[in-house]
């Protein structure tokens, strides 16, 4: 782990690159392991530098004071010892991670990107109308009935169906969960379930978990959305996505509403495209 000192250089160094590129160098799973030892994140780091590596993931930053002195080819080497497999993110894909990628031969193994929803898509999705024998409820609300354990437990396999295939949101326990509420932001009001009540007994069909930034712009995202496989394909897409934005809109104000998505996951880019989201940023995995 940093000293405090390094963590005070680090926090300062990440606030200048981000005032100068626009973008974070580091995600919030990174932020969350500088301060966080459970995460067992590995930290490479020199004055005017620093790289994250989890597992084989590699985040890295470089004070745009000190850049051009071969920080950022010294921390690629040192993690490329540590984790011979390292795949580098490049927040915004930037000419400089470009141009670095490019000198080591790298290849794009992975693109997220960042789509946006303003002005009037905002009013139309969120227009909710929930299916008959259904019925959302916010996490609070959703405990209140079941039990904690009950609705945790629905959580967690709604989820692990809905992203067996995803690096990170997939393969979920009750500890995973747990770290991931534990946050500064996390509100068991913005998360929401969509549970099938008809007939008797009651199923949780999906849920959409929401996450508030606020700022100037008042942003909002659609932090994650499962949906289970017995599900899938009735339609249900649509509400459970509106139920998100307009808790954000209607009830948060958000005057933009954010999401991330695979660049790959053709059906999903379109469906949101669809819905009236657009891409505003794209972030870069090399390797």
């Amino acid at each position: 782990m940093l000293t405090p000192e390094q963590s005070t250089t680090v926090s300062a160094l990440l606030a200048s690159a981000r005032a100068e590129d626009g973008f974070d160098a580091f995600s919030e799973n990174f932020l969350r392991g500088l301060r966080d030892p459970d995460l067992g994140h590995r930290h490479l780091y020199r004055a005017g530098g620093i790289a994250a590596l989890d597992g084989n993931q590699v985040e890295l930053c470089v004070d745009p004071a000190s850049r051009g002195r071969g920080i950022g080819r010294s921390l690629i080497d040192e993690a490329r010892a540590l984790e011979p497999t390292a795949e580098f993110w490049a927040h915004g894909n930037l000419p400089a991670a470009r141009h670095l990628a490019a000198e080591y031969g790298m290849e794009v193994v992975r693109e997220l990107l960042v789509m946006e929803l303003r002005g009037d898509g905002l009013d139309e999705q969120s227009q909710l109308t929930v299916p008959d024998g259904f019925e959302v409820l916010s996490l609070s609300a959703s405990r209140a009935r079941w039990g904690e354990d009950a609705v945790l437990d629905a959580w967690l396999a709604v989820n692990n169906e809905a992203f067996d295939w995803h690096p990170e949101q997939g393969g979920w326990d009750r500890e995973h969960l747990s770290r991931a509420c534990d946050t500064e932001w996390f509100d068991p009001e913005d998360v929401l379930f969509l549970w099938h009540t008809a007939g008797t007994g009651v199923e949780l069909a999906g849920f959409h978990w929401t996450k508030w930034h606020g700022g100037e712009d008042a942003v909002g995202e659609v932090y994650v959305v499962g949906l289970a496989r017995a599900y899938q394909g009735q339609g249900l897409g649509t509400p459970l996505l509106r139920m998100g934005v307009r808790r954000l809109h209607e009830e948060r104000g958000a005057r933009s509403v954010i999401l991330y998505v695979e660049a790959d996951n053709e059906a999903a880019t379109a469906l949101y495209a669809r819905r009236g989201f657009v891409e505003v940023e794209r972030h870069t995995v090399y390797r």
